[in-house]
């Protein structure tokens, strides 16, 4: 260079990423965004995309457990499955959950709530189940657990029940099922507890029990031997807030209806 002779500095060239493709942290797994637009054969594969094809012969039933809809939206290019544009992921090793790490978990990812997580994830990636498993990841994620408050309302203290006066003045009543059927067609047993002495009466009651049978077997069961209970502990089963209380109030009325002179 001659003196006076003016001095150019020329930028490096930067390093330009194709419109179609979508960079993750890990150039190995760098997918495509349209599998159309994606070129070579088997050996332009990532090491991420060649596990995924090795899955799919482990997880050879991954197809047959699809709905007919969710079939003809599948495609298999390059040894590859995609669901419209986004890569079949099988139940092999851990796939699925790296998967999930690298766009949830990942410091550019930023632990995000579930349905931002679901939309970014299905972006990329899709297999059945996959709003589910995103839920329980981020259930279980540490971080997610320790650095963010939960939305729902606090709960309240738990109140005890009260000792009840005298025996029988309350008692509880649940049901054991799913139980063998027996010689006389019963499959559940339904069990009242006093609460004050813990004495307990057991009945054996057939698979098709309902709200009905239950208030009549309450009436032959405890109230002819112990009185009608003043209080009545169950848990929220729909066989004890429909019709229960209605036919427990109607035979009680005509139990206690007496005789005109």
């Amino acid at each position: 260079m001659t003196r006076g002779q003016s001095l150019t500095i020329v930028p490096a060239a930067s390093p330009k990423v194709k419109p179609n493709m979508q960079v993750t942290e890990n150039p190995d797994q760098v997918l495509p965004r349209n599998p159309s637009t994606a070129a070579g054969a088997q050996e332009s594969l990532t090491s991420f995309q060649k596990q995924v094809a090795k899955g799919y012969k482990h997880d050879s039933s991954w197809f047959d457990k699809l709905t007919a809809a969710e079939q003809s939206k599948c495609q298999s290019r390059q040894g590859l499955w995609w669901h419209e544009d986004a890569l079949v992921i099988p139940d092999y090793r851990d796939l699925r959950l790296q998967c999930l790490r690298e766009l949830h978990n990942c410091p550019y990812s930023g632990h995000l709530g579930v349905t931002k997580t679901q939309k970014a994830v299905s972006r990329l990636y899709w297999w059945k189940g996959l709003f589910e498993d995103v839920r329980k990841h981020i259930r279980t994620c540490s971080v997610c657990q320790k650095s963010k408050n939960s939305s729902q309302k606090s709960a309240r203290l738990l109140q005890p029940l009260q000792i009840p006066g005298r025996r029988w003045e309350s008692i509880s009543v649940d049901m054991i099922v799913q139980l063998p059927l027996t010689k006389s067609g019963n499959t559940k047993i339904v069990v009242f507890v006093n609460r004050l002495s813990k004495m307990v009466h057991f009945a054996a009651v057939p698979r098709g029990f309902g709200d009905e049978d239950m208030a009549r077997l309450l009436m032959h069961t405890i109230f002819k031997l112990h009185g009608l209970p003043r209080e009545i502990v169950s848990d929220r089963d729909t066989m004890f807030t429909s019709e229960f209380w209605e036919v427990l109030t109607a035979s009680t009325s005509k139990i206690n209806r007496l005789p005109s002179p």
